[in-house]
């Protein structure tokens, strides 16, 4: 019936997976936990190896990229119904498989999506706050869009999604690095009239990221908004479903373009040493995307 999918990269997934092994026992139907690991380096597939043991454990020779691994498992699913984890996810609820499994049983939605919640690291400081905070800014906004059965708010962590429809859809492979696959994805779901359940069953995720490597992330997310757009030629309804995209096309780009130039390094500056706030994290990724050809 069901295939737990967890792509692993650079993360011990040992308490995730006992944790949903625990519910498996207690469910009277067949299920299956599958873990890729993605190239992950020699010290975190040493700490994940009895994961053997304790799901089918396939181990990539090299890095693959976070579309395209998500695509491999059905390879290798054996299920109808694929439920999507990130590899940091921590199952917070005793229920948690159960809530999926009612719905499956009693809706006729094709794909049903829980909730990320976030939560502080333990050793919160000024260095690692824009994570925490700009994430738990995205989860109120991901609340709003839930409300009007918004597609732009599809995420790839805590999916259920009928195997049928990755089949005919999927993800887009030539997206390599990280961000805005899952926008992409939700936007062909769109574009395919494919309805979405979104139900209370959530996840905890821990904000972890160094300010510097959520910056990163957020550059080599600008960048594949930018790929999308030009190369694989999405139009204006794609622009109009992503906030930012909409934005920017709505601005000054020449004034936006100036100011790039001038106040990008300054912003990013300031986030980088926890002078946080949501709107001057909107600004430096609308700077971001002025520095770029679109």
């Amino acid at each position: 019936m069901l295939s737990i999918c967890i792509p692993i990269y650079n993360t011990n997934c040992n308490k995730l997976i006992d944790d949903l092994n625990t519910q498996i026992s207690k469910e009277n139907i067949a299920i299956e936990v599958i873990c890729i690991d993605d190239k992950s380096t020699d010290e975190w597939r040493k700490q994940n190896e009895n994961l053997a043991k304790k799901c089918n454990y396939i181990l990539l020779e090299q890095n693959i990229g976070r579309a395209k691994i998500r695509n491999k498992f059905l390879e290798f699913a054996k299920y109808d119904w694929f439920l999507f984890l990130d590899n940091d996810a921590i199952v917070s609820s005793n229920d948690y498989l159960e809530k999926y499994i009612t719905q499956i049983n009693n809706s006729k939605a094709l794909v049903i999506c829980g909730a990320t919640h976030f939560l502080k690291p333990e050793t919160f400081n000024i260095k690692n706050s824009l994570c925490y905070k700009i994430s738990c800014n995205a989860e109120k906004q991901v609340l709003i869009n839930r409300s009007q059965s918004n597609h732009s708010s599809f995420m790839t962590n805590n999916v259920v999604i009928k195997k049928q429809v990755l089949q005919q859809i999927k993800f887009d492979e030539t997206l390599v690095n990280y961000g805005h696959e899952d926008t992409l994805f939700g936007f062909k779901l769109q574009q395919n009239s494919t309805f979405i359940l979104y139900i209370d069953n959530t996840v905890n995720c821990i904000a972890s990221d160094s300010n510097e490597e959520f910056i990163l992330k957020t550059k080599h997310a600008i960048n594949n908004l930018v790929y999308i757009t030009q190369q694989l030629h999405y139009d204006a309804n794609f622009i109009k479903s992503v906030r930012l995209l909409k934005t920017y096309f709505k601005s000054k780009k020449i004034a936006l373009k100036s100011l790039s130039f001038i106040l990008c390094n300054l912003t990013e500056m300031l986030l980088k040493n926890g002078f946080v706030s949501l709107r001057l994290y909107s600004f430096y990724k609308l700077l971001l995307l002025s520095k770029t050809n679109l």
